[in-house]
């Protein structure tokens, strides 16, 4: 990342500014028992702490601020994640970590199982997010999706990327043919 080695070391990487939204966010992306607040709170506790006391004025400010900047509903920061809808569950998910510095934010099929209004309101978040300089690396099975929200797409066969499509020359055929080893046109071979 800018030209120096990655961490190996997943706590570092936080520290500089990696996130993971996680396929499955039921049992990788949220502590389904665990408040709003105490979900979103928990990626941050080494800013929200001072000589390891984290400060619960600061992590109730924390979770008021994501409820109302990402629109997570019921906004009542008590409810536990578990009793949420898909949408607002993933919005918990990605508020965590919209909430810290971020420079990089890798998301596993984030639209999987929510509904076409949230679907939109994350597209929105991303896009914003994207113009701050963030970089966001999307895996997704949808191709509707990253046909429609991606600046650029690799396409991986037999367990290497083998093509590469920018937003502006990309078709889903194009992407399917890819994806079954055919090299097509409108993309470039990697």
């Amino acid at each position: 990342m800018n030209g120096k080695p990655v961490k190996r070391s997943i706590s570092k990487n936080i520290l500089d500014g990696f996130s993971l939204v996680p396929e499955d966010r039921r049992t990788e992306g949220f502590f389904p028992v665990l408040s709003i607040e105490k979900n979103i709170a928990i990626a941050s506790y080494d800013k929200l702490a001072r000589f390891g006391v984290v400060s619960r004025k600061k992590e109730i400010e924390l979770a008021n601020k994501a409820i109302k900047d990402y629109d997570i509903r019921p906004p009542i920061k008590s409810m536990p994640v578990g009793n949420l809808s898909g949408g607002n569950q993933q919005k918990v998910v990605l508020s965590r970590w919209l909430t810290r510095d971020l420079k990089v934010l890798l998301l596993d099929e984030p639209t999987a199982g929510i509904d076409v209004g949230v679907k939109g309101e994350l597209y929105q978040f991303l896009e914003e997010l994207s113009q701050t300089g963030v970089i966001i690396i999307m895996v997704s099975s949808d191709l509707g999706e990253l046909t429609s929200v991606a600046d650029r797409i690799l396409v991986m066969h037999d367990g290497r990327f083998f093509e590469e499509f920018t937003h502006e020359n990309v078709t889903q055929t194009a992407v399917l043919l890819a994806a079954s080893g055919v090299h097509t046109e409108e993309g470039k071979a990697l």
